[in-house]
């Protein structure tokens, strides 16, 4: 994605544009963007391999939730019909005082294709 971002960079593409292919914020792409001028392959050579790197939870801990999660929700006390993305934020919080965020713009809603009659 970082790679594609400097790319289209690179070809003159608008960084508005290069935020939403790419679905990050256009601040993210700045910043991957000064990066290259810097370090040129390093920026976009992390070394994340799996992400690990970035996680906020060992492996270990990331096992925990699953017995929680095992479980309704109302058996936990969570006041929710089912595990759904809020839900599971607030378990991690719980359990770790850990909370994830995302500095990717909200997904935005496609309009339904009509089918033709």
């Amino acid at each position: 994605m970082k790679a594609e971002a400097i790319l289209y960079a690179s070809r003159g593409v608008d960084v508005s544009i290069i935020a939403e292919m790419v679905e990050r914020t256009e601040r993210t792409v700045q910043e991957w963007l000064a990066e290259w001028q810097a370090t040129r392959m390093c920026s976009v050579l992390t070394g994340h391999a799996g992400n690990q790197n970035a996680a906020k939870l060992t492996r270990a801990q990331k096992e925990e939730p699953k017995a929680v999660l095992a479980q309704t929700p109302s058996q936990t006390g969570v006041h929710a019909e089912f595990w759904d993305i809020p839900a599971i934020r607030d378990v991690v919080k719980i359990l770790f005082d850990v909370e994830y965020q995302s500095d990717s713009p909200p997904a935005r809603s496609r309009p339904a294709s009509s089918a033709a009659p």
